[in-house]
């Protein structure tokens, strides 16, 4: 099973950050999904919220992930990066270490 702070890659082959266990989606969205994986998952799957390295916010059912290691500071950085304000900010609930030596290498840059 997948954890928090995981980096993966999902049925879509996106490569993203584990940010939290996710309600699983409603049945009309399931139902709307083209790939019939996700059509055919029961109720037990357990869902996650990822962001994707890429920018975005997606679903992914833990059965249809495939986790690659736990996500490092490039990782982050790039997920900010490509991430909007809101992104950054659940990236730094999640990563508190990392965005403080960011934090510090950006002081210490600008003086």
């Amino acid at each position: 099973m997948l954890r928090v702070r995981d980096l993966i890659s999902d049925n879509h082959t996106r490569v993203g950050i584990v940010i939290e266990r996710a309600k699983r989606p409603t049945a009309a969205w399931i139902r709307d999904q083209k790939d019939q994986r996700v059509r055919n998952l029961t109720d037990e799957e357990v869902w996650w919220r990822v962001l994707p390295l890429e920018g975005g916010s997606v679903l992914v059912p833990d059965s249809l992930a495939t986790r690659i290691r736990e996500a490092n500071y490039a990782d982050v950085m790039n997920a900010i990066e490509h991430g909007n304000d809101h992104a950054a900010r659940e990236l730094g609930f999640v990563f508190p270490e990392i965005l403080d030596a960011a934090h510090r290498q950006r002081t210490e840059k600008n003086g």
